[in-house]
């Protein structure tokens, strides 16, 4: 086996979105304003939905 890293899970579409995923989108926004506080609101809503694995549309 390589040692690439697995791609994140996507939620599927139309599934609710748990508990444990709303404080992990949480968390993602916080560190990424963090990170880069000049960030777009768009480039934030694509980094933060590529980190979780949650859609923007979620």
């Amino acid at each position: 086996m390589s040692n690439l890293p697995t791609p994140p899970k996507r939620n599927l579409s139309g599934k609710v979105v748990h508990t444990s995923q709303k404080e992990m989108i949480i968390n993602f926004y916080k560190d990424t304003l963090i990170a880069d506080p000049d960030i777009t609101y768009d480039n934030l809503l694509t980094t933060v939905s590529t980190a979780s694995g949650i859609g923007i549309g979620t």
